[in-house]
């Protein structure tokens, strides 16, 4: 029979443990996290963090890139950005975690010189929307969580 003394001793290992489970959660959705910000709000959506477009493509990209082919191209007058030229950017993201939070960064110069030329902080772009922040926290890192803490008390 487990006891109330036992159940909290149990309760009081886990929380010891947190800070190395939350460490362990954010290793597995790592790449998850950042394929959100680069994959689907940049380039398939061309979205920053608030969800708002970004931009779109001018006539003179459009000329500038014709024949370009591979990821990202061709690039047509009125289409969302999708962020995409050499990779080196999307290569640039990783993910800093906190004692109970991450944040996104990105150490491309290309991104700086974006956000400058176009008068888009780099908030807006480096970072997940509140819907995809939102997903993240809720089907995967509490499943994750729970998973852990039940492991703990176990």
């Amino acid at each position: 029979m487990v006891t109330v003394k036992d159940l909290l001793a149990k309760l009081i290992r886990a929380e010891a443990n947190m800070d190395s489970d939350f460490d362990a959660i954010m290793k597995i959705v790592e790449n998850e996290i950042l394929e959100l910000n680069r994959e689907e709000q940049l380039f398939k959506e061309g979205i920053g963090t608030d969800g708002r477009l970004l931009g779109v493509y001018s006539k003179a990209t459009e000329s500038i890139t014709e024949g370009a082919t591979g990821v990202g191209f061709p690039k047509r007058a009125g289409e969302p950005y999708n962020f995409y030229n050499t990779g080196e950017m999307f290569k640039s993201f990783a993910l800093k975690v906190g004692k109970d939070s991450f944040e996104i960064f990105n150490t491309s110069r290309s991104i700086k010189e974006f956000s400058k030329t176009k008068n888009i902080s780099e908030d807006r772009i480096i970072g997940l929307t509140e819907p995809n922040q939102k997903e993240i926290e809720l089907q995967r890192i509490m499943p994750l969580l729970r998973e852990f803490f039940k492991r703990n008390i176990n």
